[in-house]
């Protein structure tokens, strides 16, 4: 497995994935740099201190429009954008133990469920599955008394 740091562009869908929207929007700054510094402690884990790791003091993270965020956002282009960004960035973190023990690699995690559970209850295939509706016999037999 190779690790590396991810873009720009991936880690901002990372912070609008994860900044909730009643947080004040400078908070995704905070984030972003809490993220972008596991995901450098992730890559020094795999190759030891690296000079091409960009300073993250570069890179400033921003909440756009922070009604489409954190709430399971609508747009299901939206919701899988983010998604898969954040399925690379937890990828890239698994270097090592002391990453994936943090409660942002935790955050990352049930992030990931909830935006999952968000998309596939969507599909149109889901909604057309089956549902077992089996009554247990239990309320059937007090349902007769």
């Amino acid at each position: 497995m190779s690790a590396f740091i991810v873009s720009p562009e991936t880690m901002q869908r990372c912070v609008s994935a994860l900044h909730h929207r009643h947080d004040p929007c400078a908070q995704a700054d905070q984030l972003g740099r809490e993220l972008f510094k596991l995901n450098a402690q992730a890559v020094a884990h795999r190759y030891g201190k690296c000079d091409e790791i960009p300073e993250e003091s570069d890179w400033t993270w921003r909440v756009d429009c922070p009604s489409l965020y954190y709430d399971c956002p609508d747009d299901l282009g939206i919701a899988c954008d983010q998604l898969k960004a954040l399925h690379c960035l937890r990828y890239q973190l698994t270097e090592g133990d002391e990453v994936p023990a943090t409660s942002l690699y935790g955050q990352i995690k049930r992030r990931i469920q909830e935006l999952e559970g968000h998309i596939v209850t969507r599909l149109p295939e889901y909604k057309a599955a089956a549902w077992d509706s089996q009554t247990p016999p239990c309320v059937e037999a007090n349902a007769t008394r």
